[in-house]
């Protein structure tokens, strides 16, 4: 992300002094620059990207999400997490909330979904993608699926938060020119400087951040570390796939209470609106709030 004037960036992979946003599900970095480090964006210079088909319209993305809710279950242990006295849910939030697992066979899921909602394919549906031009399937990984309630109670998206999140690579630039990146999990670091690679070694995922020295001069220092847990349910950039995005999905989170009485379709009218981050901290603060 960068500011108007080019003054200012934030990023997720590069650590400055000051955080821009530290508690989000991607937290990234505030760094200033001067002088010629400086990248004015002309906004009439930028082309709207759009990645896959353009998502459906609200009531058809309900119809294609609530059918999948219903196609899907709640392990175990994802349940345990939800009413962990970390996440302190209900048995009555979990349920009327909705949260399920991502199947393990997701392909059979789009199947069934398919042929109970007589349709010939998902484009335009988040999520959904044709595998090897022959099947629908959905993108995504082992965790809990989060549905994100429109303002009329329609499932218009999801976030999943993924059970084991893989590695990745920090760094913290003293000369431009350094990158980092693990080319095996889960700590096998590549590190190069103006393209020619000077490290290949396993760094251990800690707090600790391990020096790079070439050409008798320090470079920066990188550190391995738990790469982001949430993810938006998305298949941009796959085969007939779609993008979160564009608008991305807004949740509106009401105590439990209401959720049970919320008919689909209706927009609620409230005096008090709290704006927050994260699907699940929301569900919590919206009980204890009502």
């Amino acid at each position: 992300m960068a500011h108007v004037d080019g003054s200012a960036v934030a990023c997720i992979r590069t650590e400055s002094d000051t955080y821009f946003s530290k508690y989000s599900a991607l937290p990234s970095y505030l760094h200033l620059l001067k002088g010629d480090n400086k990248r004015k964006i002309n906004k009439e210079e930028i082309e709207e990207i759009h990645v896959g088909h353009p998502k459906q319209k609200d009531k058809v993305l309900n119809t294609v999400y609530s059918a999948l809710i219903e196609c899907l279950e709640l392990d175990d242990v994802h349940y345990k997490h939800l009413t962990s006295p970390s996440r302190q849910l209900a048995d009555k939030q979990v349920m009327l909330r909705q949260y399920r697992s991502f199947p393990d066979k997701p392909w059979e899921v789009a199947r069934l979904l398919k042929e109970g909602l007589e349709i010939k394919h998902f484009k335009g549906i988040p999520g959904f993608y044709l595998q090897e031009e022959k099947y629908w399937t959905i993108a995504g990984s082992k965790g809990i699926l989060i549905p994100f309630r429109n303002h009329y109670n329609e499932i218009v998206g999801f976030q999943y938060r993924i059970d084991n999140p893989q590695n990745v690579v920090e760094v913290k630039v003293n000369r431009p020119g350094l990158k980092a990146r693990i080319i095996e999990q889960p700590d096998l670091v590549q590190v190069s400087f103006d393209g020619e690679i000077i490290l290949e070694e396993e760094i251990k995922s800690n707090k600790t951040w391990t020096t790079i020295v070439h050409e008798n001069g320090v470079k920066g220092w990188v550190r391995v570390v738990k790469g982001n847990r949430y993810f938006w349910l998305s298949s941009a950039k796959k085969p007939e796939g779609t993008g979160s995005g564009n608008p991305a999905p807004i949740h509106v989170a009401v105590p439990t209470s209401k959720l049970k009485e919320w008919k689909e379709g209706v927009s609620l009218k409230a005096r008090t609106v709290w704006l927050s981050e994260g699907p699940l901290k929301c569900a919590k603060r919206s009980t204890i709030t009502a």
